[in-house]
C-alpha cells in the first residue's frame, strides 16, 4: 500500500497539542513546549482538556474524542501534536473517525500510547510520525530527537549513524517500520505469516509471560 505523506510545515502554519493519554501533570511543560514551537515561527493552539484531570487520565474519554475530531476537521491545523503517553488511548481508539486525516496531509505526532494511533492511521495508508511529544520537547529542547523531530516538521532530510555490530546486515528495506507496543492486557503486537513489516517493540511496564 502506498501510503500518504503528510506535508511539511510551513512557517506560520498552526500546531494542535493534544492530551490523549495521562493527566498532564505540569503547565509549565506545555507552556514551554507551546513556546519553542512559536519561537520556531508556528502557530500553538491547545485542546480544551490539556490539563484535564480524570483521575489518572487527562479528561473523559467523551473530552479527548470530541477535541482530537476537532482537531481533525479544522483545516487550519497542519500537525496535532500529543502532550504525552501512559494510557488511555485503548479506551478510545474505536472511536475516533481517522477519515478526515486520509486526504489532508496532515501530521500526527507521539509515541508509547500513541502507537495505538499510528497503528490506525498505518492500516489507512497514512503516514505519522512517531516522535517526541511536548512533555518531552519541554524537558530534553537540546536533545538529538527533539532537534531531528523539528527538522522532520520542515522537511529536511534526516541521517542517522549507528555503531556496527555483528549482528547488523548490510541492504536495502522499503517495506514499513511499525512500532508495537507490548501489552499483556492489551495485546497489541500481532503479526501474521510472510509480514515484511519491521517491528519496533516497546513494553509498557508489564511483565511478559
Amino acid at each position: 500500500m502506498n501510503k500518504l505523506k503528510p506535508k511539511k510545515l510551513e512557517k506560520g502554519d498552526t500546531i494542535a497539542i493534544i492530551a490523549l493519554s495521562g493527566v498532564v501533570k505540569s503547565k509549565d511543560c506545555i507552556e514551554r513546549a507551546k513556546k519553542r514551537f512559536e519561537d520556531d515561527g508556528y502557530n500553538v493552539v491547545l485542546s480544551k482538556n490539556i490539563f484535564s484531570k480524570n483521575r489518572y487520565l487527562a479528561g473523559s474519554d467523551e473530552e479527548k474524542v470530541e477535541e482530537l475530531h476537532k482537531f481533525f476537521a479544522d483545516d487550519n491545523i497542519k500537525a496535532i501534536l500529543c502532550a504525552r503517553g501512559g494510557y488511555g488511548l485503548s479506551r478510545i481508539i474505536d472511536k475516533i473517525d481517522f477519515s478526515p486525516l486520509i486526504n489532508t496531509n496532515r501530521l500526527v505526532v507521539g509515541f508509547s500510547d500513541i502507537t495505538a494511533i499510528h497503528n490506525a492511521l498505518s492500516n489507512l495508508g497514512v503516514k505519522s510520525l512517531h516522535a517526541p511529544m511536548a512533555k518531552h520537547i519541554a524537558a530534553e529542547s537540546d536533545s538529538i530527537a527533539v532537534w531531528e523531530l523539528r527538522k522532520c516538521l520542515e522537511g529536511k532530510p534526516l541521517h542517522y549513524t549507528f555503531k556496527n555490530i555483528e549482528l547488523n546486515r548490510k541492504g536495502i528495506k522499503p517495506e514499513t517500520i511499525k512500532s508495537e507496543p507490548v501489552n499483556e492486557e492489551t495485546g497489541w503486537v500481532t503479526t501474521e505469516e510472510g509480514d515484511d513489516n519491521i517491528y519496533s517493540l516497546k513494553d509498557l511496564d508489564k511483565a511478559l509471560k
